[in-house]
């Protein structure tokens, strides 16, 4: 049981992240199988232990003047700019996402092209690996969001 919740959770992960086509996917879900199983881990007791449907938490923490974030007790210094992008993020949710109209018309940006940048530059800030976001998540053409189980508070 273990076992399948661990090749379930790489397939996961690797689908979720769009790397790969299919035959790469499973070509690539082989070498990791592999050097599992070269480091011992072909019990599959021994695998780690995956809970379906959680996902680790984030906390945000904000102090406005100084313009810093607490990203998961990491500090993120932040721009005007991608601070004013926090805030207008935070009040949207995985079921309703902040669009990019409602995000350039709330942070000034003039185009599509500019609030795509400062999205991409708040990633770079608030995320452990920007281009496997964790925290900061999109739903293509509907919008942008902040993960559920991610808390966001003032400092």
């Amino acid at each position: 049981m273990a076992f399948e919740r661990f090749i379930k959770s790489l397939i996961q992960k690797e689908s979720q992240a769009g790397r790969y086509g299919q035959a790469a996917l499973w070509s690539n879900l082989g070498d990791k199988l592999q050097k599992l199983k070269d480091e011992g881990l072909n019990d599959p007791e021994s695998l780690p232990n995956f809970d379906e449907g959680k996902r680790p938490e984030h906390d945000i923490e904000v102090d406005r003047r100084k313009k810093l974030a607490v990203v998961d007790g990491r500090p993120c210094k932040l721009s005007k700019q991608t601070l004013k992008l926090l805030d207008v993020l935070s009040s949207g949710s995985d079921e309703n996402p902040v669009n990019l109209e409602t995000i350039m018309e709330r942070t000034g940006f003039k185009n599509d092209n500019s609030a795509l940048v400062w999205i991409r530059r708040l990633r770079e800030d608030i995320e452990t690996n920007p281009d496997v976001p964790e925290i900061l998540r999109n739903v293509r053409g509907v919008g942008y969001y902040l993960r559920a189980g991610t808390t966001f508070k003032d400092k």
